[in-house]
């Protein structure tokens, strides 16, 4: 039942439980008592919501990888196991919930698996998607209150980036990740999203502490920016910045901040990595990034891999050639007089990176892929928006104690998206890393509950309904 239609409007001037106090659900206390599960319903309701706090940690933190490093790599299955459980046991129990176009891109990823140019290369793609789809059904399905959202925002937007910063900050890596931070051109964009993130949540956050923690973070991000040497990490890193400053209330106090990352870049630049070793980078830094704007060597490698991802999509233009096989059919196909200098070998062409993902989307998924990734990112800003309007702030602290500002938490999203976008012009990360997907997953959860009653629909609605709209009146907040 709607509930429009379930919650009478109280009469004016009427005294009564309904218009006195909302629950922390957002109803009316009186129809809350009624929704309120009993005790045994609540042990059932946090099984789940235990197990998608621990998946949150595996799948963004990777310390099983760490293990597997040094032979137990049968441990990396542990992640997949729990998830798959999880979800069943939550199907059974709970009315689950969905973010549509997320569903749609992991959905179409699985679709394509069996028309793909290389099967073999394409099913890999269809999992991770997957995975990190059911994820986000989880999430968004056992965490119902903004309470219960708290350690996930707080997880996902800063304390994994405190994690990733002390073990990678110096070194510019982390050795034993390999899956991706192993490489310099991994860790590096990821400081670019952390930067923004961390910057904002230590903004949003009250507690002294904790303050201290996040602005320390933001300080191992420039650090480990830097010890990256990766160039379009560093751009990234810049727009990340520029848009710190400009969404910052307080310009003074940014810009004051700004001299003390100033002095953090100095300090990297000039005592921490003087003659740093970074494969074939040059080891002064500034000599490094002097060389962005090269037309040679990486640059022109690239400009080709891009001509080559053009030629893949004007022949495939619909569906793409299928996840993962930009490499193969390039090889396979385009390597007979069609392509020039290093591409024309397909040896080495049947495995290379493309180094962009909006490339590697238009290549492996076609003109509909473009089309649902750009939903994503549509929705993604709209229920970021949502999350900056009055309402939606002060439901957010009413039912957290005032611990985050919503504003300050959204802006950390949207910084973390900034430099997750930019970044992805110059590398490989829309299948490989969680970055993307898990930004899109805090966002909705954080938009599904401060409109919590809305989230009673097994797919989360848009934006035409309102709180008063639905109980009749407008919220009083605790």
């Amino acid at each position: 039942m709607d509930h429009a239609s379930s919650v009478s409007r109280p009469q004016r001037g009427a005294r009564t439980p309904s218009n006195s106090r909302l629950s922390d659900d957002g109803l009316p206390a009186d129809v809350a008592r009624a929704r309120h599960p009993s005790r045994a319903q609540r042990v059932r309701r946090s099984g789940p919501l235990v197990a998608c706090y621990i998946l949150w940690v595996l799948i963004l933190g990777d310390p099983l990888r760490w293990v597997a490093y040094y032979g137990a790599r049968p441990i990396l299955q542990i992640p997949t196991a729990l998830l798959i459980v999880t979800l069943i046991g939550t199907a059974l129990s709970h009315r689950m919930r969905f973010i549509p176009p997320l569903v749609a891109f992991a959905l179409y990823a699985v679709l394509s698996v069996p028309v793909a140019y290389n099967i073999g290369y394409a099913i890999p793609v269809a999992k991770v998607l997957t995975s990190y789809c059911g994820l986000a059904i989880l999430t968004v399905t056992v965490v119902r209150t903004a309470r219960e959202a708290v350690p996930i925002v707080v997880w996902g937007l800063l304390f994994q980036y405190t994690w990733w910063t002390l073990v990678g900050a110096i070194p510019g890596h982390v050795f034993w990740h390999t899956l991706a931070y192993n490489n310099y051109d991994s860790f590096g964009p990821m400081m670019a999203i952390a930067l923004g993130s961390s910057y904002f949540m230590a903004l949003s956050v009250k507690e002294r502490n904790l303050k201290i923690i996040a602005f320390a973070t933001t300080g191992g991000c420039i650090i480990g920016l830097i010890s990256s040497y990766a160039r379009g990490a560093v751009v990234a890193g810049v727009a990340t910045l520029i848009c710190m400053f400009l969404r910052s209330k307080n310009k003074l106090r940014t810009a004051g901040l700004a001299i003390a990352g100033a002095v953090v870049v100095f300090f990297a630049t000039n005592v921490l990595f003087t003659n740093a070793s970074r494969e074939d980078a040059n080891p002064n830094f500034w000599i490094e990034m002097s060389t962005i704007a090269d037309t040679g060597g990486t640059r022109r490698d690239r400009d080709e891999l891009r001509a080559v991802a053009r030629i893949e999509w004007r022949q495939n233009p619909i569906f793409g050639v299928g996840p993962g096989n930009f490499g193969p059919y390039a090889a396979e196909e385009l390597s007979n007089g069609q392509l020039e200098g290093i591409r024309s070998d397909p040896g080495r062409l049947y495995t290379k990176a493309l180094h962009n993902m909006f490339y590697q989307i238009l290549s492996e998924f076609g003109t509909v892929g473009v089309l649902i990734f750009l939903w994503l990112l549509w929705d993604f800003s709209k229920r970021n928006r949502a999350l900056r309007k009055r309402d939606s702030i002060d439901i957010w602290a009413s039912r957290t104690g005032g611990q985050f500002d919503l504003r300050n938490v959204s802006l950390a999203l949207e910084a973390g998206m900034v430099g997750y976008l930019v970044s992805g012009y110059f590398y490989n990360q829309i299948f490989d890393v969680n970055w993307f997907y898990s930004l899109i997953t805090i966002n909705t959860l954080l938009f599904q509950v401060t409109r919590p009653a809305l989230a009673h629909n097994s797919r989360l609605p848009h934006f035409r309904l309102r709180g008063e709209q639905i109980t009749g009146h407008k919220p009083r907040l605790a």
